[in-house]
């Protein structure tokens, strides 16, 4: 993803949470874009407060996989300095994770309608993929762009995009995201596509 990216003349700034802990200093003050996928955080409050500023500035975000429930502890005590954003998926995804299916396989498909939008454009068949997120109802400013569907369940959001705040900041997530997907290369041009959507 990152050679991509770069092919496409943009600057990029990876933060891996399990290395260094998310503080003002080091969250990506990338102007325009940050790129999360993360899992339970608890962020310092300065470095919070500028994921948060970044939104309320309308910028927009890329959100993968586990970033949907990353900043909710479950109840669990909050250290001084640091802070949690509980209401990030339903909020600023748009999503509403309530834990996710097994080994069993989902089939990758379009949503109706929108096969021709740019986060799709131009895509080959998306690999098979399991733990599947239960991820429905999906918020009504949402636009669905892939489902996933085991056989004997309902279909589940696996892509979608938001628009969030006064100044519409861009949202796109996806709860694919595993190393497995990472492998196809008809994945990372998806997140290549929502990166250039985001920007644009």
């Amino acid at each position: 993803l990152r050679k991509r990216l770069l092919a496409g003349h943009m600057a990029i700034h990876f933060l891996k949470p399990a290395e260094q802990e998310p503080t003002a200093s080091t969250w990506p003050k990338v102007g325009t874009l940050t790129i999360e996928n993360v899992s339970a955080v608890m962020a310092e409050k300065e470095g919070m407060d500028a994921l948060k500023a970044h939104v309320a500035a309308g910028k927009p975000i890329i959100a993968i996989r586990t970033s949907s429930h990353a900043f909710h502890i479950k109840g669990a005590p909050v250290p001084e300095g640091h802070d949690i954003w509980e209401e990030f998926d339903p909020e600023i995804l748009g999503g509403n994770y309530s834990g996710h299916y097994k080994a069993e396989m989902a089939t990758v498909s379009a949503a109706e309608g929108v096969e021709g939008h740019p986060v799709l454009k131009g895509l080959g068949e998306l690999p098979k993929s399991d733990k599947l997120y239960r991820a429905n109802p999906l918020a009504d400013t949402t636009t669905l762009l892939l489902s996933g569907k085991i056989e004997g369940h309902d279909a589940e959001p696996m892509a979608w995009l938001n628009e969030v705040g006064e100044h519409g900041a861009k949202v796109f997530y996806t709860s694919m995201g595993q190393r497995s997907d990472f492998e196809s290369a008809v994945f990372q041009q998806l997140l290549k596509q929502a990166v250039e959507w985001a920007l644009n």
